[in-house]
């Protein structure tokens, strides 16, 4: 026999309640989840009365305000022992929702058609129509799938059309506890746990330097990329400095002759009013040959032109004049000019 106590618990255990011919049954805390089911039903009839001189779409929002709570309720506790039953709670929470909503929209959209004839329009008919039997539809399809999913050892029809149309649900597997009634299987118990122990510092420690190598890694490559930035940046100044400071020097030497040559005519010119003759310029030639061999050095022939002009010339024109007569010479070798080549350049023949 069993105490008052043990028969209201067993009595509590085995609250079902029937839903297209399957039981459901709570888990033991929440047995009393019947309450709220009861809540949510008056709930619906209170809002219902309450709301029905605001007309339809005021009933509407507070039946889905009603549904909302209790679907948010429902995914928190899920209150059912088996996980199917949840399901199916949920897909019925859910199709109610939806069909709320449609009926809503619909009487939204066709305000005018209720003031005038009390009357949905055609759109918002079909509309409601489609939404209500095709989220019943979904609710009734997905609730029978479930009630033969689970049905693979019931006696009768149910069970020969659970096997033939669905497969078997398999929950998942549990290790049976056992007693351990001796010292030696408290030991290994003891290090079953310390292993396991260790194991789990040992994940989170290899997590922790996983996530720190990462870390680290992208930081690195972040300076990198930065760094390489800065180096291109720097080249490309270079490079743009180095072409600036070459177009600079040959837009110079574009100028410098031009320059040069301008100068080295006025030389030749004052150079030529000096000497005026051939004779002289042969005499002038003769001062300056100290060694006597007929022809002039770079030096002497720069020394007869400023001797000649008795004045200072820039260094850079000298330079240019005795090119000037080089490239015109017709006798004497290297770096030598003969009085011939001179006169010829100072178009003196």
């Amino acid at each position: 026999m069993f105490t008052e106590t043990e028969t209201n618990s067993k009595i509590l255990n085995q609250y079902y309640l029937f839903f297209f011919l399957h039981l459901f049954r709570y888990d033991d805390n929440t047995y009393a989840w019947e309450l709220v089911v009861m809540m949510r039903k008056a709930a619906f009839v209170v809002v219902s009365g309450v709301l029905r001189g605001y007309g339809p779409v005021a009933q509407v929002i507070g039946a889905v305000s009603i549904l909302i709570v209790a679907l948010s309720l429902h995914l928190q506790f899920q209150p059912y022992e088996v996980h199917g039953h949840d399901t199916m709670e949920s897909f019925s929470l859910h199709s109610g929702l939806l069909i709320l909503l449609i009926v809503l929209l619909s009487t939204t959209v066709s305000t005018e058609n209720i003031k005038k004839s009390n009357s949905l329009g055609p759109a918002s008919t079909i509309v409601t129509i489609v939404g209500v039997f095709g989220a019943t539809l979904v609710f009734f399809l997905v609730s029978n799938w479930l009630i033969l999913r689970h049905s693979h050892d019931h006696p009768g029809p149910l069970g020969w059309l659970a096997k033939r149309l669905t497969k078997r649900h398999v929950q998942a597997a549990t290790q049976p506890v056992q007693t351990v009634t001796n010292s030696s299987g408290i030991q290994k118990t003891l290090e079953m746990v310390d292993r396991a122990v260790t194991h789990d510092k040992a994940v989170k420690i290899q997590t922790s330097s996983t996530t720190s190598k990462a870390k680290a890694l992208s930081a690195i490559r972040e300076r990198e990329k930065k760094a390489d930035a800065r180096v291109r940046q720097r080249l490309l100044e270079r490079r743009n400095n180095k072409k600036q400071k070459n177009k600079q020097k040959i837009n110079k030497t574009k100028v410098e002759p031009t320059n040069n040559a301008t100068q080295v005519g006025n030389v030749k010119r004052q150079l030529v009013k000096k000497i005026k003759t051939k004779e002289r310029l042969r005499n002038v030639f003769g001062k300056l040959d100290l060694d006597g061999n007929g022809v002039l050095s770079k030096n002497e022939f720069l020394r007869m032109i400023a001797g000649i002009l008795k004045k200072k010339v820039n260094r850079n024109v000298l330079e240019c004049c005795w090119e000037a007569a080089w490239d015109i010479r017709k006798h004497g070798g290297n770096g030598e000019l003969d009085a011939g080549t001179v006169a010829h350049w100072l178009e003196l023949d």
